[in-house]
């Protein structure tokens, strides 16, 4: 066997053992792969419309705001978002949001405990509360303007 015949059999052997080292998975060893975390989903916990009555209307016949409750519940923790969305820009609504089940008449009144964070102003009204414990909630909105209003909200928690 010649000199060139040798060194052409020590490569094709040499490149014969590099394909099959990284077929089995010779080498180094790498790190496990990691999990990626998570993606937290967004559910709608609930949604809908409501129709409220001229609150000055209201105030004179029945003694308060006409105020409408949304009850709804959790069952974990998470990013609790509501929106309230509504017909006349000059209304003013007073979206209120309370922990427990809160009776429209105990809210019109503001007789229920109130949970913690506050609507931003504007239309819509928006409130997103972090780490919202699981549990019952209600939901108040009052029509403190001057003629008959439609109100759709939607509420959704995600985790």
């Amino acid at each position: 066997m010649n000199v060139q015949s040798i060194r052409y059999l020590s490569s094709v052997a040499a490149l014969s053992s590099v394909v099959l080292a990284s077929a089995c998975g010779g080498g180094s060893p790498s790190a496990p792969s990691a999990t990626p975390p998570p993606v937290p989903q967004e559910r709608v916990i609930q949604q809908g419309t409501l129709s409220l009555r001229d609150g000055l209307d209201a105030l004179w016949n029945l003694g308060h705001w006409d105020t409408k409750v949304v009850p709804f519940a959790t069952s974990s923790p998470g990013l609790l978002k509501i929106t309230v969305d509504y017909t006349f820009v000059q209304t003013e609504l007073f979206p209120v949001l309370y922990r427990g089940n809160c009776s429209a008449e105990l809210a019109a009144v503001v007789k229920c405990e109130l949970a913690p964070g506050a609507f931003v102003r504007g239309k819509p009204y928006v409130l997103t509360m972090d780490n919202l414990a699981a549990g019952s909630y209600t939901l108040s909105i009052m029509n403190g303007g001057t003629r008959d209003e439609t109100v759709s909200y939607r509420i959704t928690l995600t985790n």
